[in-house]
């Protein structure tokens, strides 16, 4: 049995067909269309956030890739708050360096 297959008969069968095993034409053209939005979605957030925009894209790269380019805004001003002088001021060279690791 070849992936797609297996995958129509674990997860979407019981979905699409009835207990005689005919397809609910309703139910598929429903199913389609929520997957027609999902994927526009998934381009759209990852167009978004990554230089990728194929919905198929393997999900560990967009979060890896958000997580090596995303600055998390609240960490980094705790952060930049530990590094500044006793008058309040952080170095461009230190501001660099934290942005650079």
């Amino acid at each position: 049995m070849k992936d797609y297959q297996k995958h129509y008969n674990e997860f979407w069968k019981q979905i699409i067909e009835d207990s005689n095993g005919n397809v609910r034409m309703d139910q598929l053209m429903r199913e389609l269309s929520e997957y027609s939005d999902i994927m526009k979605n998934a381009t759209y957030v990852y167009s978004s956030l990554t230089p990728v925009s194929k919905f198929n894209t393997d999900p560990t790269y967009i979060v890896n890739y958000v997580n090596d380019t995303m600055i998390h805004r609240e960490m980094a001003a705790d952060d930049l708050e530990e590094m500044t002088d006793e008058n309040g001021m952080v170095s461009l060279e230190d501001i660099q360096q934290y942005l650079s690791t």
